[in-house]
């Protein structure tokens, strides 16, 4: 059986996806295993977070689906980056207001 691994990612400027064939799984009772890897069956059609921060991806069995899949990464990476930009653009306004006129703490570790 083959498995598509559609995947998705945003680093530097630059978005990028992919799809990985696993051709030839051989399906178990509760997962997929071949070529080096098992895949639990409860993760077929589950958006998840992939290896890098920021990565997505979504393990199809049904080929027709993988323009869905991207639509879904894309949509998830997006939410992902927006949600690190106003943590990141409230750091940069801390660091503004900063105020060097109070009185720093020395800790002794």
């Amino acid at each position: 059986m083959d498995l598509y691994i559609v995947k998705g990612k945003a680093f530097a400027g630059v978005y990028s996806e992919s799809v990985e064939l696993l051709d030839g799984m051989e399906e178990k009772p509760k997962s997929f295993v071949g070529l080096g890897k098992k895949i639990n069956k409860s993760k077929i059609d589950k958006i998840e977070m992939g290896l890098t921060y920021g990565s997505y991806q979504i393990i199809l069995i049904d080929k027709e689906k993988i323009n869905e899949a991207r639509k879904l990464i894309k949509e998830e990476v997006y939410e992902y980056n927006m949600k690190n930009l106003k943590s990141y653009q409230e750091s940069v306004e801390a660091i503004n207001n900063h105020d060097f006129s109070k009185e720093i703490e020395i800790n002794n570790y």
